[in-house]
């Protein structure tokens, strides 16, 4: 390395006669037994190091699932609250809009009844200037109320 370049050697491993290679495979978090003792041959601790990484991930996989089924329950008893609130809204604004509509018609019937007791004021008046020889008078009293009726009858006829 006169140049002050490297160069990369590969090495390629020599095949062994007579050797042949074995997969093997497990499902879950704890290998099987065997495989733990051939584990332990290389190093004692190996197998407790493997189970309390399995009880470790048990553990955090079940803490995961309780925080998930309690995140769930909040949201059922916020869900719940919501449902329950808007229920007692809804009842509210039903007993506030029946109270109005009483209301409303206690109005109307007492502006009926003010506009009935007038019409029949002017009526009496009329008649009274009338009785008196008083017509010019009786006509401009009584002119209010038969306008009244007449604008009630033509809504009437137009219905």
């Amino acid at each position: 390395m006169k140049s002050g370049k490297q160069t990369m050697v590969q090495q390629q491993a020599a095949p062994i006669p007579n050797a042949h290679l074995v997969a093997t495979s497990y499902q879950g978090s704890v290998p099987p037994p065997e495989m733990l003792k051939k584990f332990n041959e290389v190093n004692p601790s190996y197998s407790d190091d493997i189970m309390n990484m399995a009880k470790a991930a048990s553990e955090r996989q079940t803490a995961l699932v309780e925080n998930q089924r309690m995140q769930i329950q909040n949201d059922l008893a916020i869900r719940e609250k919501e449902i329950e609130t808007t229920k007692n809204l809804r009842e509210k604004e039903i007993r506030s809009r029946d109270r109005n509509m009483l209301f409303a018609n206690i109005i109307t019937l007492i502006g009926l009844l003010a506009g009935i007791g007038l019409c029949a004021f002017l009526m009496y008046l009329s008649y009274m200037l009338l009785k008196a020889d008083k017509s010019g008078y009786a006509l401009a009293t009584a002119s209010p109320v038969i306008g009244v009726a007449l604008v009630a009858a033509i809504k009437l006829l137009k219905k």
